[in-house]
């Protein structure tokens, strides 16, 4: 429940909520000016807007939630919990990034699995498979194509594999900065499998 003015709690989301259209709307121009610009720096480019708009759209789409339910004084949990202060991959994935999305695939994938005895590192791949399939199969009706569909499911399955790779190293027991570089690193350097067959059906690229 909302205490305070609903004056200031809707200049404060709308305050947020223009900051992301804003980073939304200049990895778009980005992304579609140099769009068949082939290079290094462009795949990085490419990379990191496609990250900064998956990122920013569902921030926005979580301010609109927040602004619908305000006149009614609903305070509505945090459907983005501020993933770019992750730590680790288990953080970002597990307790930060789309909130809703993960609740829902903790519930109805994971715990049944882990409570009929499955191999936790076994119901974790599950997950992210269900994950990836949750967020292809509307595209793939939409028009996205088998090997773009293939693509987009990789980059779940890389997630997973970098989630395994990261406890066996230790990342935990690395100093702060070392931990946020390598989450923010292993989430945007394989993202253009997912945002390039977005960017693709779009028509951007």
């Amino acid at each position: 429940y909302i205490k305070g003015s609903l004056k200031e709690a809707f200049f404060a989301i709308c305050s947020k909520m223009t900051i992301h259209i804003v980073l939304l709307l200049i990895s778009f121009t980005l992304v579609t000016s140099t769009s068949g610009n082939f290079s290094l720096a462009t795949f990085f480019l490419h990379s990191l807007c496609g990250g900064i708009c998956v990122m920013s759209s569902l921030y926005i789409f979580g301010y609109v939630l927040q602004l619908y339910h305000l006149p009614f004084r609903i305070q509505l949990p945090k459907l983005m919990n501020q993933p770019e202060e992750s730590l680790s991959l288990r953080e970002f994935w597990g307790f930060r990034w789309d909130t809703v999305v993960q609740q829902i695939l903790k519930n109805y994938v994971f715990q049944p699995l882990t409570e009929r005895g499955v191999n936790q590192s076994i119901a974790s791949v599950a997950t992210f498979v269900a994950s990836g399939m949750l967020h292809v199969y509307p595209l793939w009706v939409a028009g996205l194509s088998f090997y773009d569909a293939f693509a987009m499911m990789s980059y779940f399955m890389s997630q997973v594999a970098l989630v395994f790779i990261e406890a066996e190293i230790n990342v935990i027991s690395w100093k702060e900065h070392s931990r946020r570089l390598w989450t923010i690193a292993s989430v945007i350097l394989p993202s253009f499998l997912f945002t390039g067959p977005v960017f693709k059906l779009a028509g951007m690229t």
